[in-house]
């Protein structure tokens, strides 16, 4: 057996958890800063943080306080820790519905199919007893 692998093999359960969710951590973050077309600079000048400090929090080798993971929170608009309780309250009274419509023009009857001007699709399927457009 190599060194690296039983080095590894050394290291507790608990410290490989916390790597990772340390790590999901940071990348989530870097996402939302993404997305809201911020960088760490942006991102330091609105906390009052250095520069420095704001890269050790998104490394994720850093072990970030609540009170500096809800500083984020409040400052990207957008939840990054959510326990399950809360995950079941919030996705849980969610109904989704899924509807498939194939609509194959076999027989032309006039007004039953209109020519589109999309390239992906040659005709416009339109419902006269319901009045429901389908495209």
């Amino acid at each position: 057996m190599s060194i690296t692998k039983k080095a590894l093999g050394k290291i507790k359960p608990e410290n490989r958890k916390f790597v990772g969710k340390s790590k999901a951590l940071a990348d989530q973050v870097n996402e939302v800063l993404n997305l809201k077309g911020m960088n760490q600079k942006d991102a330091s000048i609105k906390l009052g943080k250095y520069q420095s400090e704001i890269s050790k929090w998104l490394s994720g080798q850093h072990n970030p306080t609540l009170r500096t993971i809800t500083s984020l929170e409040v400052l990207l608009g957008t939840d990054l820790l959510i326990t399950p309780l809360q995950a079941k309250a919030k996705f849980e009274k969610k109904e989704y519905v899924y509807m498939t419509v194939h609509a194959q023009p076999k027989i032309m009857a006039a007004g039953q199919y209109i020519p589109t001007k999309s390239p992906n699709r040659r005709y416009q399927v339109i419902s006269e007893t319901r009045g429901i457009k389908v495209a």
